[in-house]
């Protein structure tokens, strides 16, 4: 050994110590390692809370929609409560406002057609006054609530005259624009005391017997000869025998022929004329135009009578004009699909002509 260097014993003591060394050097790299994990450790509680951090803005975000949500919600309900107000408000004006106010228009009855402005201006026009007074009537029977007052029936009236006719009833409309009438009435009557036709029955019984079908279709003849039939007053009988004067040659020679096989005619106007429309439309079921063609000359000839006619009975609407024309035997459709027999020569000679044609 030499003099500079410690003595190395050796014994228990040193065992000890040596040991201690080793315990110390693991505890340093205990110590170590510990603080790697803690420092593991921090690092991953600071992620956790960076997603902490980010999780609370998350959640942020639909607070913030659910709290403008709601504020929608009470802005709505308090619109809604201000309309609730005001719809109250309204039904509490609503019984006053209808006591000045017409019905609207879904109460309303339809609109009737306006009649024609009557003027008055010659004596074509004045013929008019019947009928335009008969259209008055009908507009305010059918639309009675749209002139619920006498006064809105009177300036409505007012307001279809022009011309003449309302020169005699300006005198009665004041400046402020009401009618100084006491009814439409009032009005109707000054107007058919100034334009009407006083001796009208007496000049309708001399138009009847001047009134002839010529070549007019009979739909369109028999509405002139009607208006002017029952300006007459004539009884049915009476006006029988002017219509049958009246009447297209072709028609007149049908009723003949009925009369002659002893079949019933009406004896009264209304049935006449439909026995007339009924024949007119046989005859323009072959025909058409039989009105506005030239008349044949089988309508004016003259073929031998069946032996068993008769004159009418008396008292028969026909008697009198019936013998105007001579007599002339046709073969009808109805005739023909009855199957009747010719009972003479003359039937004979009116089935060839009827079976030929058609």
């Amino acid at each position: 050994m030499t003099g500079g260097d410690p003595e190395v014993t050796t014994g228990p003591l040193s065992d000890e110590i040596i040991d201690l060394a080793n315990a110390h050097v693991k505890l340093d790299k205990e110590a170590c390692r510990l603080k790697n994990e803690y420092d593991t450790l921090l690092e991953k509680n600071q992620d956790l809370a960076d997603v902490n951090a980010k999780l609370k803005l998350q959640t942020k975000v639909p607070s913030q929609s659910s709290l403008q949500l709601q504020q929608q919600v009470a802005t709505l309900q308090q619109q809604n409560k201000i309309l609730q107000r005001q719809v109250e408000n309204l039904d509490k004006q609503q019984p006053l406002t209808q006591k000045h106010e017409l019905p609207t228009s879904q109460f309303q009855s339809a609109e009737h057609p306006d009649p024609d402005i009557f003027s008055a201006n010659n004596a074509e026009l004045r013929k008019d006054l019947p009928l335009f007074v008969r259209k008055i009537n009908m507009k305010f029977i059918a639309n009675a609530d749209w002139y619920p007052t006498e006064q809105s029936k009177m300036l409505y009236l007012v307001s279809r005259l022009k011309g003449k006719a309302y020169s005699i009833i300006a005198y009665g409309i004041n400046r402020n624009g009401t009618a100084n009438f006491a009814s439409t009435d009032a009005i109707l009557v000054l107007l058919e005391q100034a334009f009407a036709s006083i001796n009208e029955q007496n000049v309708a019984c001399l138009q009847i017997l001047t009134i002839k079908q010529g070549r007019k279709d009979t739909a369109t003849h028999i509405s002139d000869w009607f208006e002017v039939a029952r300006k007459t007053k004539l009884s049915d009988n009476a006006l029988i025998n002017h219509l049958y004067d009246s009447l297209h040659p072709n028609i007149k020679v049908q009723i003949q022929n009925r009369v002659m096989l002893r079949q019933p005619l009406p004896t009264d106007l209304t049935s006449y004329l439909i026995e007339v429309r009924h024949i007119d439309a046989v005859l323009r079921s072959s025909n058409p135009n039989y009105t506005t063609s030239s008349l044949s000359s089988g309508s004016h000839s003259s073929l031998p009578l069946p032996s068993t006619a008769s004159p009418p009975p008396p008292g028969d609407p026909m008697n009198l004009s019936a013998a105007k024309i001579s007599p002339v035997i046709v073969w009808t459709s109805s005739d023909a699909e009855n199957h009747r027999i010719p009972r003479n020569e003359a039937e004979k000679s009116a089935k060839r002509n009827y079976c030929f044609e058609n």
